[in-house]
């Protein structure tokens, strides 16, 4: 089974005329517990290692994650795993 999971919330989250592309904004505080909610879903589900990409946002999400599961599971992060490259970053 794969489980695919997107990042918790970012301060840029919350401002709709801001794209954050690939700026490296960190997980605010309703994103970090956005990720431990997801993790205490997931505890349970047979989860063998965690995979994020580089984004410090999706690695802190995968690590809050992984901390609510099993703090021994391996977690890897990929620069290579990502999606299509946006085309702006920042406000509009």
């Amino acid at each position: 089974m794969l489980y695919s999971v997107r990042h918790g919330e970012t301060d840029w989250n919350c401002q709709p005329t801001r794209c954050q592309g690939w700026a490296d904004v960190p997980l605010n505080d309703a994103g970090r517990r956005q990720a431990r909610e997801q993790g205490s879903r997931l505890r349970g589900a047979g989860i063998q290692a965690i995979v994020s990409t580089h984004l410090l946002r999706a690695a802190q999400t995968a690590g809050l994650i992984r901390d609510q599961i099993d703090v021994g599971l391996p977690l890897r992060t990929d620069a290579f795993l990502r999606a299509a490259p946006a085309q702006t970053s920042g406000p509009e």
